[in-house]
């Protein structure tokens, strides 16, 4: 693997609000570029490992910080409305056109609430995208809060919109090491909560996506059956429901975080979906 290292840039979403991002552009010319959207409370920093894997393949890469998460600006673990993110998605696509030619072909990948947020910005935008790959997906939780809990957050989301609560983020852990991985904890830019107003927005979000909305565009889905923050039976209800264009791999980790590493189960499949794409592109440009 090619040593690599991230380009931080600075750039503002529509409604002036101050986002950081990251990007990794190839020694070579990129035959592609991936946007990476990340889960809660975490940030565009914590894709190094990925986007080097990508750039050995001639992949550019890049994401942001989604407002209040990492160092963007905006109240930790909220939004206000859904379309904040999506504009926050147009402001880094926009500003990878400036080390980027528009015209190559346009991947996203998000993970977790990521995930969810990806895919619906790849379905609503007029970005056009070869593909999409979901991680652990926030469709539906694991285990879903109870009754009385959901109507207080919905009622909250409502009346105290920026009331927050403990998202109760975990970091990776797999059967072979159950112990917390040193850099997740020591990272000062992840944060664990999240305010009522955006838990309804994602929540709402999932069952959107899962209900009304019809996917043409490949998509390939990693989750763990053991998951134990977002639903795997869920992601298969997806897969199912759209089986001519999304794939769905099956992860066998007690984890919520997939675990990206050279050569493993879950690059290997990216890869082998990525080369899919492209070479499906090549065909269809020629």
């Amino acid at each position: 693997m090619t040593k690599n290292s991230f380009t931080p840039f600075k750039i503002t979403s529509k409604d002036g609000t101050k986002l950081h991002g990251n990007y990794l552009k190839p020694s070579e010319s990129p035959v592609a570029i991936l946007y990476f959207v990340h889960g809660l409370g975490s940030h565009s920093g914590r894709f190094l490992q990925s986007t080097c894997l990508f750039a050995d393949k001639n992949i550019a890469s890049i994401g942001i910080d989604l407002r209040g998460n990492g160092l963007s600006e905006g109240q930790r673990g909220h939004i206000n409305v859904l379309s904040e993110y999506m504009e926050d998605i147009d402001a880094c696509i926009e500003y990878s056109h400036r080390f980027i030619s528009p015209d190559i072909p346009k991947i996203i990948m998000g993970n977790s609430m990521g995930g969810a947020v990806a895919l619906n910005y790849a379905l609503s935008s007029s970005t056009p995208f070869i593909g999409i790959i979901m991680a652990a997906p926030w469709l539906q939780l694991t285990k879903p809060i109870g009754w009385l809990k959901y109507s207080t957050m919905a009622i909250l989301s409502k009346i105290m919109p920026r009331f927050t609560f403990s998202s109760k983020v975990r970091p990776p852990q797999t059967l072979e090491d159950n112990e917390k991985p040193a850099d997740y904890e020591e990272d000062e830019l992840i944060h664990k909560i999240i305010s009522s107003r955006l838990f309804m927005i994602i929540d709402r979000l999932g069952k959107h996506i899962l209900h009304q909305i019809d996917c043409f565009t490949p998509t390939l889905i990693l989750h763990s059956t053991n998951d134990p923050v977002t639903a795997y039976k869920a992601s298969e209800q997806l897969c199912k429901k759209h089986e001519l264009t999304t794939q769905l791999i099956t992860l066998d980790l007690f984890t919520h975080e997939v675990p990206f590493e050279e050569d493993n189960k879950v690059s290997i499949e990216v890869e082998k979906f990525i080369d899919k794409l492209l070479s499906n592109y090549g065909k269809f440009q020629d």
